[in-house]
């Protein structure tokens, strides 16, 4: 059995992802063993797209963070897949399962990480920190620029869009500042860290009574562009957007209208519809809008968690066992 790793470009990351692997499986028995009884597997880290394309052939097992259709096609032999990211959007989910292949993605595993990023970007806008940075960068001192504009979490109200492991782990942290959160899911549940709890029809009453939106949707066919000029019009004016969910659920030219009109006090997100953002986008001087580069998860300790879920996910398929994290096609996620 052949395990195929494609996490970095950076060959030492890739060799420590691949020894902590092979670690795992050496102490791990399973059904593919070799005539001395010891697991018969090799794993393979590639060092750069040429080699990733030539070995997907041989591959029964693949970790990494996307597969395109055409490379897919290449990957004859594919038993698994297992994501390094929570979203599956950059995957043929449908050609996948339908070839009967398993697929598991990263869910969980980001979700402190972006919360943290998702906190600190809350934190800048709430704090103006850009334009006290900006007058640091012309060695002003100017109290002024943010003197008595500066907003209180505590006593706030915050939406969070999407509770999942992500808005939970949010909630969890807004509720050590003060805030009160109200909370949208796509099933009807109780949660510990919202005071109330709204289904999909109830969007207009929350957005505007929050003075934060917290935007932790998935990218499904229902929720593409759901953050639209319509629901931004609702908002409670003067309110702060933090977008660490998908870029595509978000209409970029509604949004850009709003901040430009005041409706939306300022803006920061972590994700867009098109990444790279390109050069000439009118967003990088959007005013009030903060941009970080799709990096909410991307903290030191990043590859030994999700390394970890892989090789938890492998004991388990080697010994016949259910695996974690498997993608529901009929949900997207």
């Amino acid at each position: 059995m052949r395990i195929l790793v494609f996490l970095s470009r950076d060959w030492e990351t890739q060799r420590e992802v691949a020894s902590d692997i092979k670690q795992a499986v050496a102490l791990t028995g399973g059904s593919d063993l070799d005539s001395d009884g010891e697991p018969d597997i090799t794993v393979v880290p590639s060092r750069d797209r040429e080699e990733y394309e030539r070995e997907l052939p041989q591959a029964e097992i693949l970790f990494a963070w996307s597969l395109s259709p055409e490379r897919l096609a290449l990957a004859e032999r594919l038993r698994w897949v297992q994501l390094a990211s929570a979203g599956v959007e950059r995957v043929p989910v449908g050609e996948i399962v339908g070839r009967g292949i398993l697929l598991t993605n990263a869910r969980g595993v980001h979700s402190v990480a972006v919360a943290e990023h998702a906190l600190a970007l809350l934190l800048v806008l709430a704090r103006r920190l850009p334009e006290v940075v900006r007058r640091q960068s012309e060695r002003r001192w100017d109290p002024d620029a943010v003197a008595y504009r500066q907003a209180l979490l505590a006593g706030k109200r915050a939406a969070i869009l999407g509770f999942g492991s992500i808005g939970v782990e949010i909630g969890r942290r807004l509720a050590g500042f003060g805030v009160d959160v109200w909370a949208m899911v796509n099933r009807p549940r109780l949660v510990r860290e919202a005071s109330r709890v709204f289904g999909g029809d109830g969007w207009r009453e929350m957005l505007g009574g929050a003075d934060f939106i917290f935007n932790c949707l998935p990218e499904t066919d229902a929720t593409r562009g759901w953050l639209d000029a319509e629901r931004l019009a609702a908002c409670k004016r003067g309110a702060l957007l933090v977008s660490v969910g998908r870029g595509a659920t978000v209409d970029e030219a509604a949004l850009t209208k709003a901040l430009a009109e005041g409706r939306l006090g300022g803006a920061a997100v972590d994700v867009l519809e098109t990444e790279p953002l390109p050069a000439d986008s009118s967003l990088w001087t959007t005013p009030n809008l903060l941009i970080t580069p799709h990096v909410a998860g991307l903290t030191e300790g990043m590859f030994a968690a999700v390394t970890g879920l892989f090789t938890e996910n492998l004991r388990r398929f080697l010994t016949g066992r259910e695996l974690m994290n498997v993608v529901d096609p009929a949900r997207g996620y």
